[in-house]
């Protein structure tokens, strides 16, 4: 490898023979396990959203606007907390990479999970699944509301 793409070429696995790697742990074990589970937790939280606004819908006398908003600040907190665990989680593996990138990604869920995936060298399947997982939302909502 050569130049900045040794960087972005390494994987978190296999044989570490370089000496001058960015992934020697003296003597460590080089496989990191990066969990997804957080990541893939922040697809299920757009139809989540939907339920719970719709159950809010059915209370007698809750206003319109109280129950958008009611919604929006659950979904954002659980993305919140979500992110807060998967940084966590993942942090031992962006060290060894030597990448970090601003929690401030998470006020925008996509741009998170594409960063995230991008500072990990990671497919962008998370991010791929969390678009179905917001189209799921609308479609539970659409079909809570009656069309």
């Amino acid at each position: 490898m050569q130049g900045n793409d040794a960087m972005t070429d390494q994987t978190l696995s296999g044989p570490n023979t370089s000496s001058d790697s960015p992934l020697e742990t003296d003597g460590q074990p080089d496989d990191i396990r990066i969990p997804d589970i957080y990541a893939y937790a922040m697809v299920i939280v757009p139809p989540i959203g939907a339920l719970i606004e719709h159950a809010l819908h059915q209370l007698h006398g809750t206003p319109p606007h109280d129950v958008k908003l009611v919604g929006s600040f659950a979904t954002g907190i659980a993305y919140l907390v979500l992110a807060g665990l998967d940084r966590g989680a993942i942090r031992p593996a962006l060290n060894r990479l030597g990448r970090n990138f601003s929690f401030l990604w998470v006020l925008l869920t996509p741009a998170y999970l594409w960063r995230r995936t991008s500072c990990l060298n990671q497919p962008r399947k998370v991010f791929w699944v969390w678009w179905l997982g917001l189209a799921a939302g609308v479609l539970v909502e659409v079909g809570l509301r009656g069309g």
